[in-house]
């Protein structure tokens, strides 16, 4: 779900924009809660205070797609981050690059950007193998690619890449009122291209149903298609979880190739009981579902069908739960549900999944 280096990687491009340039402009890392014309309600991943975000015809919007580390070209624009350190040098975990330069591939930088163990890095592609590439000083850098989990490659996009439920990285100037007029809106790579809303339903006539999204007195419609899936969650008491039981784990690992160290302990999102799925994102970096036996509930483990043991680590806002389908009748005014949605060319939202009575800790609100 969440991803850490992203994180890093927001603050780490803040600090070197700012180190090379005083006047550099601000940034806001949130959630979509609402949208009306060309203003966003954005709510802060790090504080709670709403914040509007304004673009126009001038602002970049981004979208990613992955690309080979092979397609790159040297004379390409690159940001990039991993671990760091004099003995074993620039290891890269991700990089992403552009034809020229846009949206924060515009900034100028000098050499590597280090925080406990962890750098960043921007400059021109030099070559791919070895990969080397010089910072806006001229300064050639080297940095090894055999852990490297992901290149992504950055384009110009259109507001409909803008989701309510997308988390996004804004950057703009902020004014006296706490609007920041945006001069670009990346949507965050690494989720599901669908956006997650949290939400009220007002009603449903026929295929169209109204809903207030959580955070905002807006409302907006929403088409149902013939394939949307409709399910309920049913909460269940923590204490019925018996050692002995058959589970099912939804959650992360790290034991990715780029993790170091690596560990096949499982951070759970929620606990399941049945044979339905909550959806979720797709590619390497993407929560996984185990299965098996609870072998023991102090600490808690989880053995596999393959007979392999798990250590589960569970958060306090972990559900418990049941999922269950059921009709597009059961979507009644004042129900709470969880919205997969898509958007068109011309705005409208249509959803692929409505769960209601979600946990916000399984979607964005967690």
């Amino acid at each position: 779900m969440r991803s850490h280096l992203s994180l890093i990687s927001v603050c780490f491009l803040t600090t070197a924009t700012v180190h090379v340039n005083a006047q550099a402009s601000q940034e806001v890392y949130g959630t979509i809660v609402s949208m009306r014309g060309n203003i966003l309600a954005v709510r802060p991943s790090l504080r709670p205070k709403m914040t509007r975000v304004v673009f126009d015809n001038k602002t970049e919007i981004l979208t990613y797609e992955q690309m080979a580390l092979s397609a790159l070209r040297p004379g390409m624009r690159v940001a990039m981050g991993g671990r760091y350190s004099k003995s074993s040098g620039f290891q890269l975990f991700w990089l992403e690059a552009a034809q020229k330069p846009i949206g924060h591939l515009r900034t100028k930088t000098i050499g590597l950007q280090q925080d406990g163990g962890w750098a960043m890095a921007q400059g021109n592609l030099k070559s791919i193998q070895p990969f080397v590439f010089a910072d806006d000083a001229g300064t050639e850098f080297t940095a090894k690619t055999d852990r490297l989990r992901e290149v992504m490659h950055d384009m110009l996009a259109d507001r409909n890449r803008l989701l309510i439920g997308v988390r996004i990285r804004a950057q703009g100037m902020i004014a006296p009122d706490g609007v920041l007029t945006a001069t670009t809106i990346a949507p965050e790579r690494n989720f599901t291209k669908e956006g997650t809303m949290f939400g009220e339903i007002l009603g449903r006539s026929g295929d169209i149903i109204k809903v207030r999204p959580r955070y905002t007195q807006e409302t907006i419609s929403i088409s149902l298609k013939q394939k949307t899936s409709f399910i309920r969650q049913i909460t269940l008491d923590p204490d019925t979880v018996k050692q002995g039981d058959s589970v099912t784990f939804w959650g992360d690992q790290r034991n990715h190739s780029w993790d170091n160290p690596k560990s096949d302990d499982l951070k759970a999102i929620a606990l399941l009981r049945g044979d339905l799925r909550y959806p979720g994102a797709d590619g390497p970096t993407a929560s996984v579902y185990l299965n098996g036996k609870l072998s023991s509930l102090e600490p808690v483990e989880l053995t596999l069908n393959n007979g392999k043991k798990i250590n589960v680590i569970i958060p306090a806002q972990m559900p418990v739960v049941r999922l269950e389908t059921i009709s597009r009748t059961e979507l009644k005014s004042g129900k709470q549900a969880m919205l997969i949605l898509s958007r068109n060319a011309y705005g409208a939202f249509t959803a692929s999944t409505v769960i209601l009575d979600a946990s916000p800790w399984v979607g964005y609100g967690g």
